[in-house]
């Protein structure tokens, strides 16, 4: 009877003219054969050279799930392994397309809005460069103001951490004016900037900025963003921006 894979198996060297071979000898070394063969099973190699090739295409020489900054190479679909650079797991998909699977990073990458203000208190903190009295319907400001001398200005800065994977930002701000004329923002990125602008709009409403391309940033980096808004209205207003990685 085979000892694999139970135990490994053992054996008595054998000397020329001095040892009897017998048949079962030869049986055990045919049972270890079979019982490796069966543990192993047929076609072990898949569609690689060796079994080594086949193992080595998902694991680390530790025997661990491959970890790498951003995709390791090469791929195939089915491909799975731990992305240390935005700390998630990722699926190379059917269509060759990378998937991030689970992890810590959703796809907002910034996300800011302006200081609340309730009615019978001062404005919080919040950016108001001209004056508006809360009143019993409209206690809860969340925007910024600006006057409209179309002068841009420099409503709130925060920050991006670049990481591989993210290679474009698509913002979102919520713009309206106070009369007619034209709201814009404009948000600047480390080297990048896009803008967005509304026309005779009276009502909050979110516009979409030019996608900023932050392909030739780098990883692991941190950068300044900028916001900045200038109208042509009475009054500018600024409300939510959010920025959506891909």
């Amino acid at each position: 009877m085979a000892q694999y894979p139970s135990l490994i198996p053992t054996y008595s060297t054998k000397t020329n003219e001095v040892d009897d071979v017998d048949a079962s000898h030869i049986n055990l070394l045919q049972d270890e054969v079979i019982a490796l063969a069966a543990e192993i099973g047929t076609n072990p190699s898949g569609t690689r050279t060796y079994l080594a090739d086949r193992l080595n295409a998902m694991l680390n020489p530790s025997g661990y799930l491959i970890s790498s900054a951003g995709v390791p190479q090469p791929t195939a679909p089915g491909f799975f392994w731990y992305d240390t650079d935005a700390d998630v797991m990722k699926v190379i998909k059917s269509d060759n397309t990378v998937k991030s699977v689970g992890g810590s990073v959703g796809n907002i990458v910034f996300y800011l809005d302006a200081i609340t203000a309730e009615s019978g208190h001062a404005q919080g903190g919040a950016v108001f460069l001209a004056t508006l009295t809360p009143t019993a319907s409209n206690k809860n400001f969340l925007f910024f103001e600006c006057p409209a001398d179309n002068t841009w200005r420099l409503m709130r800065t925060t920050q991006f951490y670049k990481i591989s994977g993210i290679n474009t930002v698509k913002v979102q701000v919520e713009l309206w004016g106070d009369g007619t004329g034209t709201v814009e923002a404009s948000v600047n990125l480390g080297t990048v900037s896009g803008t967005a602008s509304v026309t005779n709009n009276s009502s909050p409403a979110f516009q979409s900025l030019n996608n900023l391309n932050v392909s030739g940033l780098g990883n692991g980096t941190y950068y300044t963003v900028n916001i900045y808004i200038r109208g042509s209205t009475t009054l500018a207003f600024m409300g939510k921006i959010i920025g959506f990685g891909e």
